[in-house]
């Protein structure tokens, strides 16, 4: 399961954003809403999401100093924004945003786009565990070098501490 985090200051959007898609079915948990990007930062730190869907423009904090707030942590950003304007689409950008969806959305939009996160998501997963098996394979070959290694560096150090 994938987890999810709302960040909506508009109290209907974003019920409409919790309520519209079947998460479940599509293996993503809803772990929390937020009206703004303060609430959005701290839920983000505590529950650890996989994705991250928001509004730009909010009250105290908006998306992209949330961002800012919560860059130590790894997650696929998706906007959803009244405007489409260049300025905020270029920071998008710059902040890694995956998908810029424009306000009304369409229920079919958020469910694809999800679907494109999540195919993404998923091959990151499976690169990690590829990535993983190769090391758990190559792992007896790189010890049994170790000793020769070790002993290499030895000798190096004895021979040349005295320079």
């Amino acid at each position: 399961m994938y987890k999810l985090v709302i960040v909506e200051d508009e109290h209907l959007i974003r019920k409409w954003l919790h309520y519209a898609i079947d998460y479940k079915s599509l293996g993503i948990l809803v772990v929390g809403e937020a009206k703004d990007g303060k609430e959005g930062a701290a839920l983000i730190k505590e529950t650890h999401p996989d994705i991250v869907l928001t509004d730009i423009n909010m009250p105290i904090m908006t998306a992209f100093e949330m961002f800012d707030a919560t860059q130590d942590y790894s997650y696929a950003k998706i906007i959803l924004s009244g405007y489409a304007d260049f300025p905020n689409a270029r920071s998008a950008l710059h902040y890694g945003v995956l998908e810029f969806l424009t306000k009304p959305l369409e229920k079919e939009v958020l469910y694809d786009c999800l679907k494109t996160i999540m195919a993404r998501l998923d091959q990151q997963r499976n690169r990690g565990i590829n990535d993983y098996s190769y090391l758990y394979l190559k792992l007896p070959q790189i010890t049994e070098q170790l000793p020769e290694t070790a002993q290499e560096m030895l000798r190096f150090i004895h021979e040349h501490y005295h320079e």
